[in-house]
């Protein structure tokens, strides 16, 4: 299908049943939880995380029992309460994770940040 502009014709609402674990794979390798509870993207081992997905909006959680919470030094597993996340998938095993206008982005350093802007290797993440 090809249109001029997204109408709401076009959009659909997700819900993923039977899919509770979530584990993302990046550019740069893992997305793991470091003991502080920073996000990071750069681990060479999976963790699984929680996620519950309700009218297209997506709640992750990890082992601790602590929500994903966005943050100006980047995602933590640190949250009381939920945030909202939407998936945007664009190939078939890749999505972007979209936190509030920005993307879920990573970097080689592990920084896992809402900076991203666009799709590109840096906010495209395997499940």
């Amino acid at each position: 299908a090809n249109s001029d502009s997204i109408t709401d014709e076009c959009r659909y609402v997700y819900e993923l049943i039977n899919r509770p674990k979530l584990v993302l794979r990046g550019e740069h390798g893992f997305v793991g939880t470091l003991p502080s509870g920073l996000i990071e993207c750069n681990k060479s081992e999976p963790e699984v995380y929680n996620m519950h997905v309700k009218k297209g909006i997506c709640e992750i959680s990890g082992s601790n029992g602590k929500y994903w919470k966005v943050g100006p030094n980047g995602v933590t597993c640190t949250g009381d309460a939920p945030e909202p996340f939407t998936l945007v998938f664009v190939e078939p095993s890749k999505f972007m994770i979209k936190a509030g206008d920005f993307f879920l982005q990573g970097a080689q350093n592990g920084a896992f940040t809402a900076t991203g802007t666009k799709p590109d290797n840096s906010t495209l993440w395997e499940f």
